[in-house]
């Protein structure tokens, strides 16, 4: 969809985490003793709608972190020779596991801003080398300049339904209908995942507030940027060999950012990529660990499998009752 893809992937994660802003203050104002948003909705309605909203949220972690999985190590088999998608998982586990563990909810807000920080430059290190290289049209840059990049684009045939069959233009019928579907279908994402509540549990409500409002600006800059990139220099260097790089299924697979770090920045290249795309699965993994948690020990637990009693102490543990 060119330039309109990224843009609408983009919005569509920021609209709900602006929005959700607005939600967060409501939940500290009304319910500031709960722990998740599940305890408001069994406290609200009935149980038969707290066990489905149960259900709802442990399957939106599951299918967050699955993807996360299966995204990153498509992306690291393809970098790392004889590197199975076993290694990957058992890895990208057992950093989750260590720090999750030992630091719990604290670790991972820490965690997640020096992730968030690596990925920032190493993004900026992939846009400087595509947009603003010296070496332009070099052996090993062939890019290196918007204008290069722009000649090249403009030999490419865009997919039916863009403006005048250009990659460089926000009117494009398919790339309205991606956003539309992705705006409808991250709300659930969003607001059914506990790893956003239990970060505004955490927090002060003005802070909770000014955090997603930050944060929602900052995940807006990394898939558009970052997409818009490395999409149009995939499209330049197949317009340039005449050829595309990749099959369309391995473009489906996310394959595009290693074939650019391969082409553009080399073995560095690899390593900037990987380890970004380690940190980025590390900081959600490890939120969505906590969520899951938290759901399992306060939603179903405490209420369902040994619930609270007026005769014990506070102090009391929920696990085994001493």
């Amino acid at each position: 969809y060119g330039i309109s893809g990224p843009f609408w992937y983009a919005a569509g994660g920021t609209l709900q985490i602006l929005l959700f802003a607005i939600i967060s203050v409501q939940l500290k104002i009304r319910a500031p003793g709960a722990k998740t948003f599940l305890q408001l909705i069994q406290a609200r309605f009935d149980k038969s709608t707290h066990i489905v909203f149960c259900v709802f949220a442990l399957i939106t972690n599951i299918i967050v972190t699955a993807m996360l999985m299966l995204g990153g190590t498509a992306v690291m088999t393809n970098l790392i020779q004889e590197f199975s998608i076993e290694v990957g998982t058992i890895m990208t586990c057992g950093v989750i596991a260590c720090y999750t563990f030992i630091g719990g909810l604290g670790a991972t807000f820490y965690v997640s801003y020096f992730n968030t920080a690596i990925i920032f430059i190493i993004m900026l290190i992939f846009i400087m080398k595509i947009y603003f290289d010296p070496n332009a049209m070099s052996e090993e840059n062939p890019l290196g300049s918007s204008d290069i990049a722009y000649e090249y684009l403009r030999c490419a045939l865009a997919p039916e339904g863009n403006y005048n069959g250009s990659y460089l233009t926000f009117l494009s019928l398919g790339g309205l209908m991606f956003g539309i579907i992705n705006i409808v279908g991250l709300f659930g994402t969003v607001f059914v995942d506990q790893s956003y509540w239990q970060s505004s549990v955490a927090a002060k409500p003005k802070e909770g507030v000014w955090g997603f409002l930050s944060g929602g600006l900052v995940w807006f800059a990394v898939p558009f940027g970052f997409a818009t990139t490395t999409g149009l220099a995939y499209i330049s260097l197949s317009a340039r060999q005449g050829t595309p790089l990749l099959t369309p299924s391995q473009v489906d697979e996310g394959l595009v950012p290693p074939v650019i770090a391969q082409r553009l920045l080399g073995h560095s290249g690899e390593i900037m990529l990987v380890t970004a795309i380690v940190m980025a699965i590390t900081s959600t993994g490890s939120a969505e660990v906590m969520a899951v948690t938290s759901i399992l020990v306060y939603d179903i637990y405490a209420i369902y499998w040994k619930p609270y009693r007026s005769t014990t102490d506070m102090n009391t543990c929920i696990l085994c009752g001493r």
